[in-house]
């Protein structure tokens, strides 16, 4: 199995980038009252979509603490065109919430 870190230097070999930061970490956490596993695979699922169709994205799913969370890996380098990730913090508060919707989404199906 390739490391993540092995996958993401891809992107940045393919396209000649130098990435400082080479990884954005969020983390989606969830109620103590949510206890449905596969529910928040679901979410992940969901919200993962929101980064693959420019970025490469792994997450876990924490299920071993008192509250179920997700950790999400995001390379800094597009594996479609090499550009990097710059986001303001607008674009970054945009995108939180997008991921609450999506997740809000998923939990009222």
């Amino acid at each position: 199995m390739i490391s993540v870190q092995k996958s993401f230097g891809k992107a940045e070999r393919k396209y000649g980038k130098k990435a400082n930061r080479r990884i954005y970490h969020y983390i989606v956490s969830f109620p103590l009252s949510m206890d449905d596993a596969n529910c928040v695979k679901l979410v992940a699922m969901e919200i993962a979509d929101i980064f693959s169709g420019q970025y490469q994205v792994y997450y876990g799913i924490h299920e071993d603490e008192a509250h179920l969370h997700i950790h999400y890996a995001i390379n800094a380098v597009s594996y479609v065109d090499g550009k990097k990730w710059h986001k303001s913090r607008k674009e970054i508060e945009k995108l939180e919430a997008q991921m609450r919707e999506r997740a809000k989404e998923v939990l009222r199906r």
